[in-house]
């Protein structure tokens, strides 16, 4: 009787796992699997006034001027450089968007160290996505913070 019990279990096992494994490979085939190409989730791009294209297909999501010499930018004139946050086509950008709004953000927080007022335009309407419109309320907050710290300086 014991012998039978273990066999029936066995079996239930082996049954089990092979239906687990075709299920698997019926849900590989439907939606894509690891082994063929990944979407890419590169799709932001920071440029500065300078290198940004007006022409090219990337969609302004938040800009700033940040004044000159802050975190090793510097521009031509004294006034500072423009930073562009931008979407552009997907596996063509160099961040993530929580890339891009820690590097804006560290943009803007080197800013208000040295008290210096920085000025932002933000593009709410080119937001597609919940992230991206929390990413322009996030950086516009700290643009806030930023204004309020250099008014105490």
């Amino acid at each position: 009787m014991m012998y039978v019990l273990l066999a029936v279990v066995f079996l239930l096992l082996g049954v089990g796992g092979i239906l687990a494994y075709k299920n698997s490979k019926l849900i590989t085939n439907i939606y894509g699997g690891g082994s063929g190409p990944r979407r890419s989730s590169l799709m932001y791009s920071v440029y500065n006034h300078s290198t940004f294209d007006a022409q090219s297909e990337a969609v302004q999501l938040f800009q700033v001027i940040v004044p000159s010499g802050i975190n090793g930018i510097h521009s031509v004139e004294n006034v500072g450089t423009t930073l562009i946050l931008c979407r552009v086509s997907e596996g063509k950008g160099e961040l993530i968007l929580a890339d891009a709004q820690s590097w804006m953000l560290n943009n803007i927080r080197q800013a208000a160290i040295t008290g210096v007022p920085i000025q932002h335009e933000a593009f709410a309407d080119n937001a597609l996505s919940n992230g991206e419109r929390m990413l322009i309320v996030n950086l516009e907050e700290a643009v806030k913070e930023a204004a309020n710290l250099a008014n105490h300086h």
